[in-house]
């Protein structure tokens, strides 16, 4: 298994977002700093992820930044209000507006309404910073407010050096003007630190982080509300680098301050509780993690009207969790009335109405609908279209989906020519060593290897796995992924030396960060097993089998599917090594526990247990990258 959402909606962890706070003054205090739950959750596996298993991976154009895990609309980072000095030549209002109004002209409405209200946006906001610095000087508050909340355009514009440019000035001012540990100049430090992330530099980001929980520790109480968002976003920096058990410790310290300071059932606490049940779904803890979602859901359905956003979101979450246990059919129920209630409230094309469209394609793809998962997938690509434009980030992924949903079929030319188009788009728009771009590279590489294009796809392999090591570090779960990846391919060639050692490192990894027994280690086991299988070293494959049998039961239990395959795997090993009454013991075994589980069958048509992923679609899944990002 893989990194959920813990990183892309912490899940993805992909990466974070800050609110863009309306109304909010200059040194008032951040009243109302918050984020959806949902963008949070977790965002962010490994090769082995869906692009469209999440959807979008927000409504908002800038889901790739850091936030908080409150529970109001997901938006862009927000400089509002605490940008200090005087303008760069490339935001002076006098040549911005001249600037404007040949890029306002030369919008396409049609194409890209979104482009053009950013565009008037701007317009607007640097209208406004020359009215306000002519009768209240550059560095009044509302002049600030106005300079910074032309900051967030510009990093909505994926202007992402001038955006950065203008919040460095915010902090340096605030720490003159304000000193250090003042909390608009914590909070300015915090929002550099998104920025910080979301252009992968991973180790600014936490030091920046790691410094304003310090400071808001030492200054405020540790339940203070900002002391607490500063401890939760640091534990969704530290759960999208797999770190799960400190991140984990962090969600729970923040749940149990909101319950303190707010109840039970405040919007904020019912947030940090979707938080930690994200982490538990990242760590394979399903119980844990389906019940504190079905608590979430059943308090926001109490407290707010039904058809809510924030309800829907709520069973969004739990449909994932669903998914992630194999539980198709439960899992397309809940996206499908997540999917009627956002149509019938916000409108088919809405972002969010777009995003379950995708969420629920992805889990008709795995029930083996792939026609309608087609459909539903082609009309999410052009609703994205039509609101964002043929570049953006999220017109990309669901391009992405498409090619994979093309890749499942067969339709291998297909789903080059989408994926081709995907990573030249995101080298554009995020560069080359992004995170997303190498999501999109390890997909190319799948579908090379579909191709029989093996050298091909072992040199994109590998430079995606170098890159990874240097980016994120040869721990992170994208870097081990790439690795099993290739390990898998290796076994497959019966180059047996390159597949032991790629495989032990992954083995050694995931047990370093995330622990021996859990299901992503226990994989890793498996496969280093089935390359010693392959070379018929039957006493070394068996001993990490019963690692595995023994690792799944204390986890999963004894009649889970993935248990009784490890069953399956360890009596066959044992019969060739002649241990005949082993075997059949645990066959027995594995038959007993057998009795009652349904079957059902997978995307290729293959009768499984519910529940079950089979060898072969575990393969599959790896080598189509079928399951990439969030």
């Amino acid at each position: 298994m893989s990194l959920s959402h813990l990183a892309h909606h912490m899940q993805q962890l992909a990466l974070f977002t800050l609110p863009k706070v309306a109304g909010e003054r200059y040194g008032e205090g951040k009243g109302g700093d918050k984020t959806s739950v949902g963008a949070q959750a977790s965002k962010q596996d490994e090769e082995k992820t869906d692009e469209s298993s999440v959807g979008l991976a927000s409504s908002s154009s800038s889901q790739d930044l850091m936030g908080s895990i409150s529970d109001t609309q997901n938006e862009i980072p927000d400089t509002t209000n605490e940008t200090w000095g005087h303008l760069k030549p490339a935001g002076d209002p006098e040549y911005e507006e001249s600037r404007l109004e040949s890029d306002i002209g030369a919008a396409d409405v049609n194409k890209a309404p979104y482009l053009m209200l950013s565009l008037t946006a701007e317009k607007l906001e640097l209208q406004i910073i020359k009215d306000l610095k002519n009768r209240l000087g550059p560095e009044h508050p509302d002049t600030m407010a106005s300079m910074s909340s032309l900051a967030s355009t510009y990093w909505d514009q994926d202007r992402r050096v001038e955006a950065e440019e203008l919040q460095v000035q915010v902090m340096e001012g605030s720490k003159r003007i304000l000193g250090e540990e003042h909390p608009d100049t914590l909070r300015a430090i915090e929002r550099l630190a998104s920025m910080y992330w979301s252009q992968v530099r991973r180790t600014e980001a936490e030091e920046l982080q790691v410094h304003v929980l310090e400071r808001r520790r030492k200054t405020l109480d540790e339940d203070h509300p900002d002391t607490l968002e500063a401890m939760a976003n640091l534990a969704l920096m530290l759960g999208s680098r797999g770190h799960l058990n400190e991140a984990g410790e962090l969600v729970l310290r923040v749940l149990e301050g909101r319950k303190t300071a707010l109840g039970e059932d405040h919007p904020d606490t019912l947030a940090a509780m979707a938080i930690l049940a994200s982490t538990y779904r990242s760590q394979r803890h399903m119980r844990e993690a389906e019940g504190l979602q079905e608590q979430v859901v059943e308090e926001r359905e109490r407290a707010l009207d039904a058809g809510h956003p924030d309800i829907l979101e709520a069973i969004e979450d739990l449909a994932l969790t669903f998914g992630e246990q194999g539980r198709w059919a439960e899992a397309e129920e809940l996206q499908v009335r997540v999917l009627e209630g956002r149509g019938l409230v916000l409108g088919e094309d809405h972002l969010d109405t777009l995003e379950a469209m995708a969420n629920l394609a992805s889990t008709l793809r795995n029930l083996g609908q792939l026609k309608e998962a087609e459909r539903l997938v082609l009309q999410v690509l052009k609703g994205i279209k039509k609101v964002l434009g043929e570049g953006h980030p999220d017109t990309l992924r669901a391009m992405a989906n498409l090619a994979s949903t093309y890749q499942i079929q067969g339709r291998l030319s297909e789903a080059e020519a989408l994926q081709v188009q995907v990573v030249a788009g995101r080298e554009k728009v995020l560069g080359e060593d992004h995170p997303e771009t190498l999501t999109a590279t390890a997909s190319l590489a799948s579908i090379y290897w579909d191709q029989n294009r093996q050298m091909e796809a072992e040199e994109v392999r590998v430079r995606v796995m170098d890159t990874r090591k240097q980016t994120l570090g040869g721990d992170h779960p994208d870097t081990l992924s790439t690795m099993a990846d290739l390990a898998s391919m290796y076994r497959m060639q019966g180059l047996w030396t390159r597949a032991e050692e790629y495989g032990k490192q992954v083995m050694d990894g995931r047990e370093r960060t995330l622990g021996n027994d859990h299901p992503d280690t226990l994989t890793a086991i498996g496969d280093l097993a089935a390359t010693f299988g392959g070379q018929e070293r039957w006493a070394e494959a068996g001993e990490l089998q019963v690692l595995v049998l023994e690792g799944r039961k204390k986890t999963l239990g004894k009649g889970h599917p993935d248990t009784l395959a490890a069953m399956a795997n360890l009596a066959s090993t044992y019969r060739k090594q002649g241990r005949m009454k082993e075997a059949e013991e645990i066959e027995v075994q594995e038959v007993n526990e057998k009795e009652g589980i349904p079957i059902t069958k997978n995307l290729y048509g293959q009768e499984v247990m519910v529940g079950e992923k089979s060898s072969t679609y575990l393969e599959e899944l790896e080598d189509h990258g079928s399951k990439e990002d969030v």
